[in-house]
């Protein structure tokens, strides 16, 4: 007589209730995360028309989890990344609730924008950490690529329709308004999380603040799995920074596009719609060989970038984005859940946040760079330049040989 318990289905774990309640939260967060990026760097380049202004407000969206990353993981992993998650969600509702403020009092300059901006995404690394910490808790290893995806879809489902409605909020309410509505979007998620059920900390380490530290970055270089993934998203980083940070600039300055031109919106859209093609691709490329599929995936996100630098035209370039973000986004949720998998439950915040430093880093290095020498060689030549970052880790990921991702 066969005893043997019968195998889960596959994706059963993700009907959970505190996963539903993930998802849920995760429809207005992303929303009000889109919608506010999108709005701050079009404000930006319509008030002043600088590459170099729009590319840091793109990139103070980064610099927080290059300070605070490894922080905030050791921060989770002592704590409840439960409590965590949702009282970020109601920091961030705080600091753009400061916006419409600002506009009622007629402050018109740029710089208070820019603190708006960097408490905002400070507030989203405890978010993102906490996040990346619950998952592995409640989705069994299984279901983590498909949990991801999932997370991934609903994030870019929500941030296609981002772009053309940031156009039509800033053209229809102004600034201070549309605010206030992501605000309260921001509110709502965080209501919502806080019907999560409390996840209190799972073997905790022991020593001091400064040795856990170390002991969860020790784990991220010595893990091969974990290196690997490491090692080529510095290159991927750094091009995909100076694409995400000069796609409004080369949309106006390289195709010819006027700052309000519904074609600019359409080319944002674009790349959203080829983040969710990679979301949704993703728990389906899990069935060849992983590192098969990166050094596939690295060598099509080369090509697909070079071909957006030589676009003639708002319409090859979104075809081009869009596929481009495809495996952008493919490579990024393999690399999450692999990071997940291989790593014990009590390392997860600082082990994750050690992975999204290196890959967030990267991305600021790429946006500071081509917005430099966009100023000077024109965004089309800087972003050209760019292409060779992606070029050295697909390069690294063909001369590696790693069993244990090719098997």
């Amino acid at each position: 007589m066969n005893t043997t318990a019968p195998e889960p289905d596959a994706g059963a774990s993700l009907a959970s209730t505190d996963f539903r309640v993930l998802l849920a939260s995760r429809i207005f967060s992303a929303m009000a995360s889109g919608l506010t990026w999108v709005l701050l760097s079009l404000w930006v380049f319509a008030q002043t028309e600088s590459p170099f202004l729009t590319g840091l407000m793109s990139a103070t969206n980064v610099v927080p989890y290059i300070v605070f990353g490894i922080l905030a993981g050791a921060t989770v992993d002592r704590g409840t990344p439960s409590a965590v998650i949702a009282a970020m969600e109601f920091v961030n509702c705080a600091a753009l609730a400061v916006v419409p403020i600002l506009t009622l009092t007629g402050t018109t300059a740029i710089w208070p924008l820019f603190l708006v901006a960097a408490v905002s995404s400070t507030a989203y690394v405890w978010f993102d950490v906490s996040s990346s910490a619950i998952v592995p808790r409640i989705v069994p290893g299984r279901d983590l690529a498909l949990a991801n995806s999932r997370l991934w879809l609903i994030s870019t489902l929500v941030s296609v329709a981002a772009a053309p409605l940031a156009f039509t909020m800033l053209n229809t309410f102004g600034l201070g308004t549309s605010f206030g509505i992501l605000a309260a979007l921001y509110a709502i998620s965080g209501f919502v999380l806080t019907r999560l059920k409390a996840l209190n900390p799972v073997a905790p380490s022991v020593g001091s603040r400064l040795q856990q530290l170390v002991e969860g970055l020790r784990f991220s270089v010595v893990e091969p799995t974990i290196r690997f993934f490491m090692t080529t998203s510095i290159g991927m980083g750094i091009s995909g920074g100076a694409v995400y940070g000069m796609l409004i600039v080369f949309s106006s300055d390289a195709l010819g596009l006027a700052s309000t031109d519904l074609h600019i919106s359409l080319i944002v859209g674009a790349s959203g719609l080829g983040a969710l093609i990679g979301a949704l691709a993703t728990p389906r490329l899990e069935r060849w060989s992983t590192l098969r599929m990166v050094r596939v995936l690295l060598l099509a996100n080369v090509a697909l970038m070079f071909l957006f630098t030589r676009s003639p035209n708002w319409l090859i370039a979104g075809v081009a984005v869009l596929a481009w973000n495809a495996t952008q986004t493919s490579l990024m949720v393999l690399s999450i859940a692999a990071r997940q998998r291989v790593t014990p439950l009590h390392l997860q915040g600082r082990v994750n946040s050690a992975g999204r430093t290196v890959a967030w880093g990267s991305v600021l290095v790429g946006t500071f760079v081509c917005g430099s020498l966009a100023s000077g060689l024109g965004v089309r030549t800087a972003l050209l330049v760019l292409v060779v970052p992606v070029t050295a880790s697909f390069v690294i990921a063909l001369i590696l040989r790693f069993p244990r991702l090719a098997a």
